[in-house]
């Protein structure tokens, strides 16, 4: 099986890293100074949990236009899915499988207008990973890696040479018969903590301490759960409460939009929050709550990006 995978980020260095230790036919595309790093040294996984690997990869700083691919993995942040669309050899939407990383269910919207559905692998990654640096991934909990068939594909066949060589490689894969009702679980906690962690810039027990905190949690993911009801997706009130009760352990977890608020970056604004707000007009479901929160963020972010001081 070749594998490409394109983006370098947590995500991407941690998974492809842990395949290419296993010595998997795998190559990385990226760019600027991580493609350098990679291509210098490696990637490196620095894990509380399976400790410290140098990994030599095959690197390239473009997608290659010239060879086969049985699986193509998109690790890249949701809004650079778009831009990658016409960079894409047209014969691998022809004949690859695709696996997306992203949050949301935006991703997977964008990638059907592209290939076979039966051919879209959505994947929903629970991990702590953190970039710290070009070429190095933090791993500091968690790494389960579930993914299956957009169209609800039974595990035989190509799927299940995809579970055990993941599997073999180190990777705790599951596979699920209905991937996107899982993606849209996450959904639920991520248009919640996320945005609201960035908002108050709070860890995640000091949102839940607050009744208040708890409330407008709880607002956000009835929405959520809502909208994917209406879709299909039966999200349950006692999952959105044991996304509330979380485990003490977790309290001091700092989200991924809010380390990329305090680092500079792009938010996933619009794969989060956007886009249920656009589903939610679709659907005629009302998001006050989330379009608060996209609202918030919007004008964190320019004023963190434009500072003006009155």
């Amino acid at each position: 099986m070749k594998i490409l995978i394109i983006g370098t980020g947590a995500l991407g260095c941690f998974y492809g890293g842990l395949l290419a230790k296993n010595k998997v036919d795998i190559i990385f595309t990226s760019r600027g100074d991580s493609y350098q790093a990679i291509k210098k040294e490696g990637i490196i996984i620095q894990s509380d949990i399976i400790g410290r690997h140098i990994i030599p990869v095959h690197i390239a700083n473009k997608i290659p236009d010239d060879t086969p691919y049985s699986l193509v993995i998109i690790a890249t942040k949701s809004y650079d899915v778009i831009p990658l669309l016409d960079q894409i050899p047209s014969q691998l939407y022809k004949q690859s499988y695709f696996m997306t990383l992203q949050n949301g269910v935006q991703s997977e919207d964008i990638l059907i207008t592209k290939i076979d559905p039966q051919r879209l692998l959505p994947v929903s990654c629970f991990v702590g990973l953190k970039k710290i640096s070009n070429n190095t991934a933090h791993h500091s909990a968690g790494g389960r890696f579930q993914f299956g068939s957009y169209t609800n594909q039974n595990m035989e066949g190509f799927l299940e040479e995809i579970y055990t060589l993941f599997t073999q490689s180190g990777i705790d894969t599951h596979f699920s018969d209905n991937i996107m009702k899982i993606k849209w679980g996450k959904l639920v906690w991520n248009a919640s903590y996320n945005p609201l962690s960035t908002i108050t810039q709070l860890k995640l027990g000091n949102i839940l301490e607050s009744s208040h905190g708890v409330n407008l949690l709880r607002n956000a993911m009835i929405e959520t759960a809502n909208i994917a009801r209406k879709l299909g997706y039966n999200i349950s009130d006692e999952y959105i409460d044991k996304q509330i009760d979380l485990p003490k352990n977790l309290y001091s977890f700092k989200t991924s939009m809010l380390q990329d608020f305090q680092s500079g970056k792009s938010l996933e604004i619009e794969a989060i929050l956007g886009d249920l707000i656009k589903k939610g007009i679709a659907t005629g479901i009302n998001t006050p709550t989330i379009s608060i929160f996209y609202s918030l963020i919007q004008i964190l972010v320019n004023h963190r990006d434009h500072p003006m001081e009155y």
